[in-house]
């Protein structure tokens, strides 16, 4: 049906390789505040593109960091196991089609009704922009995490475009009536 696949951590890649140093910055800083993890930041955007794209995907171990010392988060991880991590992975990226909705010419990136999924919609976005391959106009692409869900969440799942004309939202736990 002419329709191409993109594995996500390829596409990930090329966009931390293409995207300028500032944006990437931006990108990883929130990513890990979002995830708890706001004292990797720095370090973890020097990593190359291929291992940082797998790192924000994958999660990355503390174990990993040179520079990151000792702080009360890393000592009560290191409670958990042998090996913890620094940054958990984002296991339900592999759901593509919630952080965001293929409209036509366009993609919307969507709002993510809970925490433990609010760094999906920035790695689709910034993929999405970045990566040479698959840059596609986005709609909703500003971050707006600070608002309350109950005010701005949107999830794909509750998307479908029955015809050029007609596009049916459902309300849901993930997806508001507002």
């Amino acid at each position: 049906a002419g329709a191409e696949v993109l594995a996500f951590d390829a596409l990930l890649s090329s966009a931390l390789e293409a995207a300028p140093a500032a944006e990437v910055e931006g990108l990883v800083e929130a990513a890990c505040e979002r995830a708890g993890a706001a004292g990797i930041w720095k370090e973890l955007s020097s990593w190359p593109a291929d291992r940082l794209g797998h790192a924000l995907i994958a999660g990355a171990y503390w174990d990993e960091f040179v520079s990151s010392g000792t702080s009360l988060v890393r000592l009560r991880d290191e409670q958990d196991g042998p090996r913890p991590m620094a940054l958990r992975p984002v296991p339900n990226l592999m759901f593509m089609r919630d952080p965001c909705v293929a409209l036509y010419d366009r993609v919307l990136v969507g709002r993510m009704a809970t925490g433990a999924r609010a760094r999906e919609p920035l790695l689709v976005a910034f993929a999405l922009r970045w990566a040479p391959s698959a840059a596609a106009p986005l709609e909703f692409a500003e971050d707006d995490v600070a608002r309350d869900a109950a005010f701005r969440s949107l999830e794909g799942g509750d998307v479908l475009v029955l015809s050029p004309r007609t596009l049916m939202i459902g309300c849901s736990e993930r997806t508001t009536s507002r």
